[in-house]
């Protein structure tokens, strides 16, 4: 029976691939890439805080380079596969660097305040250029995979040299710290302040919630919207495409919202709502309407988390922490995803209801961090930056 056939097959008899419309190479690639992930993103994060993160950010480009070369040159099997382990590293070496350049940037010219317009504008302009990169990518690869590396190629390599050239070497800095300079002690230094800081260990939770509450609907909204409207490849690429347009207006409409508790705790009960009544709700428009809701307050939350995580981190540690962060994330889905592959899970619309119910959860956390008056980032007298 084809896949397909199988996802319209009536509810009772249905039975759902373990991952979405990849192949068993495919499922391979991405298990290497997920546990590379996950093992690589504190020590690269320590890495930047002990040995600079303009360092860090040049071998992040300086290994994406690396990877198209080989997406591009390397043959099939498990010598394509090992690549998985070169791309991870790069965006591991990537995910909390170039954040805290940033904010660092903002801090060394008296600017902190302006840290969430800073992050939603970032975060517009990294998903404006993911659409375009989409677009173009896709089209390129109906002709051929390789193309698709072959555009990203140029401009990996501008990276570099942009990296490499321009940025300064921040090292040597003072508020880096001198009895820490070292990648353990970054390290233990960054789980502490889940501890000395409840505001921290506050956004390491919810990035765990967030990882098990997100698993299921960001993987499997394809095949459910193929299974309810019998969407084809062209319709999910439209819809992929509006999509990504949503989540840029409301990362842009999020630096005109106030980063509180309160606000965090309201975003979540409404993610968490709109995926609980998408999970059963039998009307294809009204699911890819309650999409689109949700990708928009998706948008709205994401520069709110790394606003109060750089307001409540000090510089000398602030790489470590946005890694720490990311890695909590990584767990969710790497438990939530073993428990769909070796348990059978694989009903797209309950794991939706399970995923809700971690994102409600979500909102739970951040209520009582509302509660007891964690601090947030509404005013600069909140940032530990020095």
């Amino acid at each position: 029976m084809s896949l397909y056939n199988r996802w319209r097959a009536p509810r009772a008899k249905r039975e759902y691939p373990a991952a979405c419309c990849v192949g068993g190479g495919e499922q391979f690639y991405f298990a290497i890439y997920s546990v590379t992930s996950l093992v690589l993103e504190v020590p690269t994060g320590a890495f930047a805080d002990a040995y600079g993160r303009k360092n860090a950010i040049v071998i992040g480009f300086l290994l994406q380079v690396i990877f198209l070369l080989g997406f591009i040159l390397l043959p099939g099997g498990l010598l394509f596969a090992a690549t998985a382990l070169i791309v991870a590293a790069a965006d591991s070496f990537m995910s909390g660097s170039a954040e805290a350049y940033a904010v660092d940037l903002l801090y060394e010219r008296g600017k902190m305040d302006y840290t969430h317009k800073l992050l939603s504008s970032a975060k517009f302009w990294q998903f404006s250029i993911f659409l375009v990169g989409s677009i173009l990518g896709g089209y390129a690869a109906t002709f051929s995979p390789v193309y698709g590396a072959v555009l990203c190629l140029p401009f990996a390599a501008c990276g570099l040299i942009y990296a490499y050239f321009h940025l300064k070497n921040d090292r040597k800095r003072e508020d880096f710290g001198t009895a820490e300079r070292n990648m353990l002690s970054k390290t233990m230094l960054s789980l502490s302040e889940s501890v000395k800081n409840p505001a921290v260990g506050g956004i390491y939770l919810l990035s765990l919630l967030w990882g098990f509450g997100t698993f299921g609907f960001m993987v499997y909204w394809q095949p459910v919207m193929q299974d309810i409207a019998g969407w084809d490849a062209s319709m999910m690429g439209a819809f992929f495409t509006l999509i990504s347009i949503i989540i840029l207006v409301g990362s842009k409409l999020s630096a005109y919202l106030k980063v509180e508790w309160k606000t965090v705790a309201i975003l979540y009960l409404a993610m968490g709502s709109i995926l609980a009544f998408a999970s059963w709700i039998p009307l294809p428009l009204a699911v890819a309407a309650l999409i689109l809701v949700w990708e928009l307050l998706f948008g709205l939350y994401i520069p709110m988390e790394g606003t109060i995580i750089n307001h409540n981190t000090a510089s000398s540690i602030r790489a470590t922490v946005l890694s720490v962060k990311a890695l909590f994330y990584r767990i969710g889905w790497v438990i939530l995803g073993s428990l769909i592959a070796f348990a059978g899970l694989n009903d797209p619309r309950f794991l939706w209801l399970v995923g809700a119910a971690f994102i409600l959860l979500g909102a739970v956390v951040a209520a009582l961090a509302g509660f007891y008056r964690l601090p947030a980032a509404a005013t600069e007298s909140s940032t530990k930056a020095a």
